[in-house]
């Protein structure tokens, strides 16, 4: 979350003089498959005009930018590397830290 805050804060003066070096840095999708920082900046950009609460915001940074790009991250490591980085869930609106790990909930068998 801090570092969001940060790259917003840092980089707003490039992104909103529309920065060429910014335009292309900001719309690249590396091989991590992150979301692009265009968007996000666009995006919260929008929000803030709107006045939106405090709480709205961060409910859709969560959502966003960490919960989602944490899961599509754990399923990808699961899937393709064979071990368990899923540290939360966010499930009907509430957090939950997984006791057990991922593929014991699911009968996954891990292949050593």
């Amino acid at each position: 979350m801090d570092m969001l805050i940060d790259i917003f804060l840092r980089f707003y003066d490039l992104h909103s003089t529309r920065n060429p070096l910014w335009e292309e840095m900001a719309v690249a999708k590396q091989e991590s498959h992150r979301l692009p920082l265009r968007e996000f900046f666009m995006e919260l950009e929008m929000r803030l005009e709107r006045q939106e609460t405090l709480h709205e915001i961060l409910v859709w940074l969560y959502q966003k930018y960490i919960l989602a790009q944490h899961e599509y991250m754990a399923i990808r490591k699961l899937r393709y590397n064979g071990y368990d980085t899923f540290k939360f869930q966010y499930v009907e609106g509430r957090f939950y830290r997984p006791a057990i790990p991922y593929f014991n909930r699911c009968g996954i068998q891990r292949y050593v």
